[in-house]
């Protein structure tokens, strides 16, 4: 039987397209077409040869210009040392070396930009690379451009010519104008630290990982001289009296009556600022009688628990807290107290403090000065005798305590009058001023908070504080602070030293120490015996020193006691945890103390140890 097969239609399966007499099979449904399939495959090779090509040749463009830069960098690197010798000695070779040194930082970072370095830029691991190499050019680039002018402008116009006092008068003029570009610096420095701080180093070369944290290290350094710098010329001018006079209140201490900031305030003098010329208002012994039944300001009950209510009510005990801006509240107070018609009923806006080891190293640029003491006699005090004399020789030679600190007095004022003269030897006196910032023995406060602040950032404030910053990381500050008992001058004989050992570091950061204290009397019960009644106070007559010793442990840190010599108690001060003991040595001993003490978990930097400055350097 025939069964008619139905009509295919045209070009279905059965018969495909190009089935004809010279035609070509199609492909399958569904499937691309060879042909097709090549030229796209063409393409697309074309394209990715050409993305390589292009890869490859802005590699290389790159590498060259990396070699650019880094040679340019060479450059950069060798010049600022000599470039820093040269403004020790000669400050013009030292501006003429600055352009060079601009050029190739300008070269270095016109050497890292371009298409080509945002294409390769975009390569990982590579990347990571080239970016840090442009922010290290881009930074150096930005602290040529904006630190070495104000440099130039440093060099050229602050001389020891321009700013040695002149008849009295310091020339203020050169300060005044730096302040815009020494501004400018301290915040491209700043800005520039964040930048190198903010390359991530696991990612990176060795090379370049060591080129930024070297730079890291150099602009950190650099920093603390151009904020130095900007602290000196925002505050300068205006605490001299560059808009209007400015009273201060210089406290004289005798550290051979220790108290916690050096020692009791043997004299007060108060002078005035009036556009660069200081002139002396009035001078005063500290008495050592009480100024108020009462504290002259409230205290708190750490203060009270620790110091008692004389903190408030004797000037001479004003600064048995370690915290200077607390002791510069109280004198100010209690001199505005006792008569303010000096200051014109206003209370001085500044308190300043120095003792006698300080004198004497600022006497090394100065010169001698000679007094006339109430009996009409010279007395020559110099650079080699001026601590002896003033701590210890007064003593013997005037036996009327008020003839004593009015000598006292007399030296700090003849110091003070010397360096206004204009005969001072500005490259003796920068090291004596720095020497004595940094053991303690000159310390200033001001009434103003923002300059506080500066003031608390250039280290001369003497602020009671856990931690403090040493290159760039905070560090833990341990505080060992000595207040004399007795009445006595007794601690010109009294030796301290205070030493740390790391033991070790826990695991949440924080860091194990031991502090030693060693306190050595230098003086034999026989020589003790024939001390003058002054010297002697209410110590025993073999020569003891009595003292109290306070010691604090570091911000969120901890204290405790390894050896106890005395009565002692652990409390807190200011949010600080601090040990008291109670510590007697007698004559010709030492006695050493230990302490067990625990930092706070956030301080890598190398622990410090702030030490009440004493007769001698400790």
């Amino acid at each position: 039987m025939t069964t008619d097969l139905p009509e295919q239609p045209e070009n279905s399966p059965s018969e495909p397209e190009g089935s004809q007499a010279g035609g070509q099979a199609s492909a399958p449904a569904g499937q691309s077409r060879p042909g097709r399939n090549r030229r796209w495959l063409a393409v697309a090779l074309g394209a990715l040869t050409g993305v390589l090509v292009l890869v490859v040749v802005c590699g290389v463009w790159v590498f060259l210009d990396a070699l650019r830069a880094r040679d340019a960098l060479q450059e950069v690197a060798d010049g600022l040392p000599q470039l820093t010798e040269q403004a020790g000695r000669d400050p013009s070779a030292a501006v003429a070396a600055i352009p060079g040194i601009q050029d190739a930082a300008r070269r270095a970072a016109n050497a890292t930009g371009g298409v080509h370095w945002a294409v390769v830029d975009t390569i990982p691991w590579v990347g990571d690379n080239t970016r840090a190499l442009q922010t290290i050019t881009e930074a150096v680039d930005d602290v040529a451009t904006t630190v070495l002018p104000a440099a130039t402008a440093a060099l050229t116009v602050i001389t020891p010519e321009q700013l040695a006092p002149k008849d009295g008068q310091l020339n203020l003029d050169p300060l005044i104008a730096l302040r815009d570009p020494v501004a400018a610096a301290n915040a491209t420095l700043e800005e520039s630290i964040t930048r190198i701080g903010a390359i991530p180093r696991a990612s990176l070369v060795t090379q370049l990982a060591d080129a930024a944290n070297q730079l890291d290290g150099q602009l950190v350094r650099a920093h603390e001289l151009t904020s130095t710098a900007d602290t000196a010329v925002r505050l300068l001018p205006e605490m001299l009296g560059a808009e209007k006079p400015r009273d201060w209140l210089v406290i004289a201490q005798n550290n051979a009556e220790l108290r916690a900031t050096g020692g009791i305030p043997g004299a007060v003098i108060l002078i005035r600022a009036d556009a660069g010329r200081l002139s002396i208002v009035e001078q005063r012994s500290a008495p050592d009688n009480e100024l108020s039944s009462t504290p002259v300001l409230p205290l708190t009950p750490a203060e009270e628990s620790l110091f008692s209510s004389r903190l408030g009510r004797f000037l001479q005990d004003a600064n048995l807290t370690p915290d200077f801006p607390r002791t510069a509240e109280l004198v100010r107070a209690m001199w505005q107290a006792t008569d303010g018609e000096a200051t014109g009923g206003e209370p001085a806006q500044n308190v300043l403090s120095i003792d006698p080891v300080a004198i004497q190293a600022l006497l090394a640029a100065t010169g001698p000065v000679r007094v006339t003491d109430p009996f009409g006699d010279t007395v020559t005090i110099t650079s080699e005798n001026a601590a002896r004399f003033l701590l210890s020789e007064v003593y013997a030679r005037y036996t009327d305590e008020k003839v004593q600190d009015v000598v006292f007095a007399l030296a700090a004022q003849a110091t003070l009058t010397q360096l206004m003269s204009g005969g001072t030897d500005p490259a003796a006196l920068l090291p004596a001023l720095t020497k004595a910032i940094e053991q303690g023995r000159l310390l200033v406060w001001s009434a103003d908070p923002a300059e506080q602040s500066l003031l608390e950032r250039a280290g001369v404030a003497g602020r009671l504080q856990g931690q403090t910053d040493v290159d760039g990381e905070t560090a833990p500050l341990v505080g060992v602070f000595l207040n004399l008992t007795t009445a006595s001058k007794m601690g010109y004989y009294l030796h301290t030293t205070a030493d740390l050992t790391e033991l070790q570091t826990n695991p949440d950061g924080s860091r194990e120490l031991t502090l030693t204290v060693r306190l050595r009397s230098t003086i034999t019960p026989g020589k003790a015996a024939k001390l003058p009644s002054r010297v002697l106070g209410n110590s025993p007559a073999d020569g003891t020193n009595r003292l109290n010793l306070l010691v604090y442990a570091p911000l969120g840190g901890t204290v405790s006691e390894v050896n106890e010599p005395g009565p002692g108690t652990v409390t807190w001060h200011d949010d600080l945890q601090v040990s008291a003991q109670s510590v007697a040595v007698p004559a010709g001993k030492t006695v050493e103390v230990s302490w067990h003490i625990t930092t706070g978990t956030d301080q890598p930097g190398p622990a410090q140890v702030r030490l009440t400055p004493g007769a001698h350097a400790s």
